[in-house]
């Protein structure tokens, strides 16, 4: 069991605490458990109890001061895969991709085809020329990239374990100004 009593207490920690907290595979952690949004004391109890068995020392070097020093990192770091409700990006009144298609590749890999921007978007006041898209599977985020648009379409795959017996993929846009796009179609899958 993870040791919860060091929550509210602040932390001194070595200089490398981030870099090993980063190669331990802490973002990855927080990802797969993260869906939506929870809170801080939330968040930290569930990503100690993952890490209690594969990383006892991290999970217990995790306090809500630590767990808020390695966030800050990752939104000073850019391209973070979740961030402080306070640096969500922007939602504004544009649509993502016209279309989305996910396939099973099989071994826990999939595959996902998704439309770029249209040229409207490409040139209105959205701003897409350049644009970050982030591939979401059953409300987890999964991947992300960055694209000068072009009007084709984008191939990606990524790795999901224990999808269930059903796959939702959706995939949004967020331009250079921080300005997020709705979802695009969702793409139901039978496995």
């Amino acid at each position: 069991m993870a040791n919860l009593n060091n929550i509210n207490v602040p932390s001194v920690i070595g200089r490398g605490f981030l870099a090993l907290a980063e190669e331990a595979g802490l973002t990855d952690t927080l990802t797969s458990i993260l869906t939506l949004a929870q809170d801080e004391k939330t968040l930290l109890a569930n990503v100690k109890a993952a890490l209690f068995g594969p990383n006892p020392e991290l999970a217990d070097a995790l306090n809500l001061d630590t767990l808020r020093l390695y966030l800050e990192y990752l939104e000073r770091v850019g391209d973070p895969p979740l961030v402080y409700s306070r640096s969500a990006p922007t939602l504004i009144d544009e649509d993502g991709p016209a279309s989305v298609v996910a396939a099973d590749w099989g071994n826990d890999t999939y595959g996902v085809t998704f439309s770029e921007p249209t040229a409207e978007q490409r040139a209105g006041g959205a701003a897409f020329e350049t644009y970050k898209y982030e591939i979401y599977a059953n409300g987890v985020f999964m991947k992300s990239g960055n694209v000068a648009a072009s009007g084709g379409f984008i191939n990606e795959s990524y790795t999901l374990v224990g999808a269930g017996s059903v796959l939702i993929t959706r995939v949004l846009f967020i331009n250079d100004n921080n300005e997020q796009s709705r979802f695009g179609p969702l793409h139901t899958l039978n496995l």
